[in-house]
């Protein structure tokens, strides 16, 4: 699956795309996107614990499969916990 990822708050300008199988579960989505923000943008502090949103605003389980919540070429907002 195709998923654009987009941040809230101070992040808000920190944007990518990133590609998964849709089999996986939001928790590894989340581990993902914290991985790829490290190396997409290295100089920037590790994201810490966030909640994600689909892009009709509804805030995602750990456990819900990525392929059941979001549509392929959906979006996740991530919002950081501090």
């Amino acid at each position: 699956m195709k998923i654009y990822v987009t941040f809230s708050g101070a992040e808000e300008q920190a944007r990518f795309v990133i590609f998964v199988d849709g089999a996986e579960t939001v928790a590894a989505l989340r581990r993902r996107i914290a991985a790829d923000f490290r190396a997409v943008f290295p100089a920037r502090p590790p994201l810490c614990f966030f909640r994600m949103a689909s892009s009709d605003g509804f805030f995602l389980t750990d456990s819900a499969i990525l392929a059941d919540v979001l549509d392929e070429g959906g979006a996740v907002t991530c919002h950081r916990a501090d």
